[in-house]
């Protein structure tokens, strides 16, 4: 019972030259949810030297771990699981100077 080939005329066309267009972006995409968090971590120590109140400088050093940590989270669920726990091996203390 051989099926016949199915009409695939109604299914969008997915030609070659856009697929170089969208791993790039895809490829941005990760590179900016891996990098923001750590510019946003880096940046906390530089709110202590900017002239504001004590209160005005708690304030946007609390705002930038939240957005961090959400922008952190974002990537975890764009990357998955299994992305993040493989480099988390990597970072951890623990085995940070171990021998390999």
């Amino acid at each position: 019972m051989g099926r016949e080939p199915e009409d695939r005329s109604d299914f969008p066309d997915h030609s070659a030259s856009d697929a170089p267009e969208r791993s790039g972006r895809v490829w941005l995409a990760v590179v900016m949810l891996v990098v923001v968090p750590g510019l946003l971590y880096a940046a906390i120590p530089m709110v202590a030297f900017l002239p504001l109140s004590t209160g005005w400088k708690v304030w946007i050093s609390g705002g930038l771990v939240v957005v961090a940590e959400t922008v952190f989270v974002v990537a975890v669920i764009f990357l998955g699981g299994e992305v993040v726990s493989r480099y988390r091996r990597f970072l951890d203390p623990r085995t940070l100077f171990r021998k390999r």
